[in-house]
């Protein structure tokens, strides 16, 4: 039986948030277009105006993003198992 502490939630597509020029991003040198790895994320503030409260990133999908309401709110309920790590945006 499954705990009713948690909901999984699981959000489905991507969300087109990051700052190219800002972020620390590795391309690839036979396809421009193609990310090999980002050290370091850093947010458009323009395309995060209409971002969902909580989103994968955009061609970076591997880590969830929420915002400032909803970081707040599982702070303050002790979520276990959740690490929050704030975002630079520009």
């Amino acid at each position: 039986m499954h705990s009713r502490d948690y909901v999984i939630i699981n959000p489905l597509g991507t969300f087109d948030c990051l700052d190219f020029k800002a972020s620390q991003i590795i391309w690839d040198d036979e396809d421009p277009d193609e990310i090999i790895r980002i050290n370091k994320r850093v947010l458009s503030r323009e395309k995060v105006e209409q971002a969902p409260a909580l989103f994968r990133i955009d061609r970076d999908s591997s880590n969830y993003v929420v915002n400032e309401a909803l970081a707040a709110e599982l702070h303050e309920r002790k979520f276990s198992n959740v690490t929050l790590v704030e975002l630079p945006v520009r």
